[in-house]
């Protein structure tokens, strides 16, 4: 059970702009384009990315009022992902990025 605070950041990406940025890309570099997908069929498609950066002064769990804290990522209806453990502390640091792609609606339907 968390007591504390935590500190994340959550971006979305729309397929769109990862498709434009690429032929801006492969543009400078005279490279053959990506697969020539309409920006406009991508719209509803993207990356939601949180990363997790720390959490500040949880609860102890052991003996001695430290823990072994970890946390759990879930987006929608998605199973959970689990970030890293961090040891005997109670101001764990993870700075981890977990990324989610997909449709937008599914991706934020519960």
């Amino acid at each position: 059970s968390l007591q504390g605070s935590v500190k994340l950041r959550i971006r979305w990406r729309s397929a769109a702009a990862e498709w434009a940025e690429a032929r801006e890309a492969a543009l400078a570099a005279a490279r053959p384009l990506p697969v020539p997908v309409p920006p406009s069929s991508l719209s509803s498609r993207g990356v939601v990315s949180v990363r997790l950066f720390s959490a500040q002064e949880l609860r102890g769990a052991d003996a001695d009022g430290l823990s072994d804290p970890y946390a759990e990522v879930r987006l929608g209806s998605r199973g959970a992902v689990r970030s890293s453990i961090c040891s005997r502390t109670r101001d764990p640091v993870w700075d981890e990025t977990f990324s989610f792609g997909g449709e937008v609606a599914q991706l934020l339907a519960e």
